[in-house]
């Protein structure tokens, strides 16, 4: 398998160089893009993100996905193995937008961000009162330190984001968290 994805790479990185022979304007960069599987290949794929897979660890932080309408949270935290931060280099710098910042009050009794004051009080709030380790509660997020946002909005219920994909990319950790939200 792993003969057959080098083979495929090299046939996608020489049509690109071939291409950009002829004067067609194509980036060999472009033509790489990682293949990853199940729900993190959608919510990465829908922030349009270009990331080349050996240099990355997927991790699921949450699924709760799943009944007939298949609504639920999914959290990912995507670590790197060198600066990933040129794979971000269209995302927003802080401070969150209004939306943004919207979309992440209306989920935070699910999965808190602590990229505000106020989510950053309500995060300390939260675990001062609730000290058991329960799986149906609140995943709160590590501080997170300076870094890139991307927010795509899926849909709305009544004037509010209830559907959207939130990436957050920390350049300090090298680290990226993907949160969807489906209702």
């Amino acid at each position: 398998m792993k003969k057959i994805t080098i083979s495929l790479l090299a046939i996608l990185i020489l049509s690109a160089l071939a291409l950009s022979s002829l004067g067609c304007n194509v980036d060999w960069r472009e033509a790489v893009t990682t293949v990853f599987s199940g729900t993190e290949a959608r919510a990465i794929q829908r922030l349009d993100l270009k990331i080349p897979e050996e240099i990355c660890k997927v991790e699921v932080l949450r699924e709760t996905h799943g009944g007939t309408q298949n609504d639920g949270e999914s959290v990912y935290k995507i670590t790197f193995s060198e600066d990933a931060e040129k794979y971000f280099s269209d995302w927003n710098e802080l401070p969150l937008s209004a939306e943004a910042e919207e979309s992440l009050h209306y989920i935070r009794s699910y999965v808190l961000v602590p990229l505000t004051d106020e989510l950053r009080e309500y995060a300390d709030e939260f675990l001062s009162e609730n000290t058991d380790d329960d799986e149906e509660g609140a995943l709160i997020l590590p501080p997170l330190g300076q870094g890139l946002w991307k927010l795509k909005n899926r849909g709305e219920i009544s004037g509010h984001i209830a559907e959207f994909t939130f990436g957050f990319y920390d350049a300090e950790s090298n680290t990226a968290y993907i949160i969807e939200n489906d209702m």
